[in-house]
């Protein structure tokens, strides 16, 4: 799950995509609206932390490409909500995918997706 800090100038939603091809190698289309927070502890390499909100936004893919900017140091893996929410062990962010997956209608961001 593509993530990062927000960046001097650009809308949050810009800068998941511009994470999501970074990290992932995708291009895509995402909502200008997000599905949710979660808060989470944020370790650095030197192993201090900071509390962090992060909101997210979804995303619809409409490349994959086989080369991108931190394939080495990245592998893509595609996962379900649920897969995502164990893979990533962020209880916040585990509870908003498992609302998200079993009541998709219930988010206006995912339809708006959807419908374009």
């Amino acid at each position: 799950m593509p993530k990062g800090w927000p960046m001097d100038g650009e809308q949050d939603c810009r800068t998941v995509e511009i994470e999501a091809l970074a990290e992932a190698g995708v291009e895509d289309t995402v909502s200008r609206k997000p599905i949710g927070e979660f808060e989470n502890a944020k370790t650095f390499n030197d192993g201090t932390s900071v509390q962090v909100k992060a909101t997210v936004y979804p995303l619809y893919i409409d490349k994959v490409k086989r080369r991108w900017k931190e394939r080495h140091e990245r592998k893509r893996r595609w996962f379900s909500p649920k897969g995502t929410a164990k893979a990533l062990k962020q209880p916040g962010l585990e509870d908003l995918l498992l609302d998200l997956k079993n009541n998709p209608r219930k988010n206006r961001s995912l339809l708006a997706i959807a419908a374009a």
